[in-house]
């Protein structure tokens, strides 16, 4: 494993530790997604900071705030990297209410989104990227009536914040999934986030589809478990990374069995394929730097376990216009 993917596993682990350990009562799958998100920074957990963003955050919002509870850790963390967290959360419940206003459902995840469109650089643009957003998921839900669902929120705030044409977001997000769909039946949900996440990277639909079965047979050859579920959107944000898929494949692989041994990250706690799409997702954040996508992605696939096992009484991507303007 490159010192680079190296140091940011150990940089998660680090986070992750910090976090657990300053906010014992919160969901473990939130913390990670807190440290991912420190960790896509370059930054270490500042837990102290975060207790002190919390205050601001219940000083603002009730107990059944949508920013609360599952986004808690999530929103803290966005909060404690700014440099006037007050401010930050204020623009983003300002942009929440937007979403609100467009009549965006699923309360959770129009703040995911919110936090979306709150790091872009086209803030100032929120209202129309509100309302864009919607079109999109109405669109989108003509088009797939019953994949379409409130877990695409996140996603398609970020396709409306990316300065694409409308009708090209619909185009390349409809032909990234019918290919999609040759490579893993029965798993449509998932290919409609990663038909999202594609379509927010640069390229044709053709060559990043395949870069995406590229990486992922490696990743079968060298035995690495990897889902096909909420886990396939991580390996989207790996398609612009120049790299072999064997040599992607190899680094989270390597990356996979370094986290493997750390607290937070074993079988027991986590399992391997949940271990494996972080380990994605850092490569990603090595190799492809994009960091909003990953957010994102992270943010989502946590919420999506969270939520699935409170429901059974038994888990998240956003810059392809930030990312085109830094590339």
């Amino acid at each position: 494993m490159r010192e680079l993917l190296r140091a940011g596993c150990e940089l998660l682990s680090e986070n992750r530790n910090a976090i657990s350990n300053g906010f014992k009562w919160d969901m473990d799958m939130m913390s990670i997604a807190g440290s991912v998100i420190f960790t896509s920074a370059g930054k270490t957990a500042d837990v102290e900071k975060m207790k002190e963003c919390k205050k601001i955050l219940k000083k603002h919002e009730g107990v059944f705030s949508s920013f609360r509870s599952n986004m808690e850790i999530p929103v803290v963390s966005k909060m404690s990297l700014s440099d006037d967290p007050e401010g930050y959360l204020l623009k983003l419940l300002s942009i929440y209410e937007t979403l609100k206003d467009a009549k965006l459902s699923g309360s959770e995840y129009v703040a995911m989104a919110a936090l979306a469109i709150c790091d872009e650089s086209r803030v100032a643009d929120y209202e129309l990227i509100a309302s864009n957003t919607k079109a999109l998921m109405k669109k989108m839900s003509s088009i797939h009536p019953f994949l379409t669902d409130r877990e695409d929120t996140a996603f398609a705030a970020l396709l409306a914040a990316s300065g694409k044409d409308f009708d090209q977001i619909i185009e390349e997000t409809e032909d990234c999934y019918e290919l999609l769909k040759t490579k893993f039946p029965f798993h449509n949900n998932a290919l409609q986030s990663l038909s999202h996440v594609l379509t927010l990277m640069p390229g044709n639909p053709g060559d990043k589809c395949e870069k995406v079965f590229e990486i992922y047979d490696a990743l079968r050859a060298r035995g690495v478990a990897y889902g096909k579920d909420y886990e396939l959107a991580s390996l989207g944000a790996l398609v612009t990374a120049e790299m072999s898929a064997e040599e992607l494949a190899c680094e989270i692989a390597d990356a996979s069995a370094f986290l493997k041994a750390c607290k937070g990250f074993g079988d027991w706690s986590l399992g391997q394929k949940t271990r494996s799409m972080f380990a994605a997702l850092l490569a990603a954040q090595a190799y492809a730097p994009c960091s909003t996508v990953m957010d994102a992605s992270v943010i989502n696939s946590s919420l999506a376990m969270v939520i699935a096992e409170e429901l059974c009484l038994m888990l998240t991507v956003m810059m392809v216009s930030t990312m085109s303007t830094t590339n």
